[in-house]
């Protein structure tokens, strides 16, 4: 995302600006962001350009999820639906895509007997992989995405008609930006506080991805505003915190990814067997890895604290 531009529109809007007209802005910039990587994302030229189109899908759906209060009702009902349709389509290949980055330097320390027998499941990844994106460029170049971007656009950049019920703005929107950032920010803070100090030793894989969740909303409306506040530390412990929370995320899907390819690929059979006994190094390297990422949660987490 480029976050200069944020910052100059930001800047331009100033802190006494309506919030209407400051989220509008925002959420301009997001979809000149998705419009950039679409088609590198279509064409899948780099990994990189489906990652930045999904971070611009992700900021604009909690830009209007955190923030729906100053936009027209009926465009938040009508839009929610196919922004979220939007992140999900997406999600597969980017998890592919990942684990097709990482899979071979956790295969490179493995023994040739070994690396040999997981080589279908290598093949496999790669026929998913081709498949997933080719599904993704149909669904980018589709009739559903076309119309969800001509008509968010086209909602972006008309001017508001208090007389349509469709398009009305609320009474909100005419709120100052910095009084209505300063709330949304609180509020996401706050379910990140509360749900970072529920976490324990026990606490399933499961809760700290709910946890890693709002603490994405709350990144990027710190970064959304972060011209209006002093949020600088607060986004640096943020980002650490995130980094933990990021790759336990990975081994999650990879873990889940490694064990379906493998039986889709005919090397894990119900019984044991040497296929079995090759997947074994791979699912214990994201074993420990996990082991390690958590001990350093609550080290990143109690730093983030301190910047609260």
């Amino acid at each position: 995302m480029n976050e200069g531009s944020i910052l100059t529109a930001m800047l331009a809007c100033g802190p006494t600006s309506k919030a209407g007209d400051a989220v509008r802005a925002i959420l301009v910039e997001q979809l000149q962001e998705i419009r950039r990587n679409e088609s590198g994302a279509i064409r899948s030229l780099d990994p990189e350009f489906l990652h930045d189109f999904r971070v611009a899908v992700r900021r604009t759906r909690v830009a209007v999820g955190e923030m729906h209060s100053v936009l027209a009702a009926d465009a938040v009902a009508r839009f929610r639906p196919e922004l979220s349709w939007l992140g999900k389509f997406t999600g597969p290949a980017r998890d592919l895509d990942v684990l097709a980055l990482t899979l071979p330097g956790r295969m490179a320390g493995l023994s040739p007997d070994v690396r040999r027998r997981l080589q279908p499941l290598v093949r496999r990844l790669d026929l998913e992989l081709t498949s997933e994106h080719r599904q993704l460029s149909a669904s980018l170049e589709g009739p559903r995405y076309r119309k969800l971007m001509d008509s968010w656009s086209e909602y972006l950049h008309a001017e508001p008609h208090p007389e349509s019920e469709a398009w009305r703005p609320p009474e909100a929107a005419a709120e100052p930006i910095e009084v209505a950032a300063a709330r949304w920010i609180d509020r996401a803070r706050r379910r990140v506080l509360d749900r970072g100090d529920a976490i324990t030793a026990e606490s399933p894989l499961k809760a700290l991805h709910q946890l890693r969740l709002e603490c994405k909303k709350l990144r990027y409306l710190l970064e959304f505003f972060r011209a209006l506040f002093d949020v600088e530390g607060q986004i640096r412990g943020l980002k650490r915190l995130q980094n933990t929370l990021g790759v336990l995320n990975d081994y999650r899907v990879q873990r889940r990814l490694l064990k379906r390819l493998a039986l889709d690929a005919g090397i894990v059979r119900k019984s044991r067997g040497a296929g079995k006994r090759a997947l074994r190094p791979l699912l214990k390297q994201l074993k420990t890895g996990v082991a390690l990422e958590r001990a350093q949660f609550s080290e990143r987490f109690s730093r983030f604290r301190t910047t609260v």
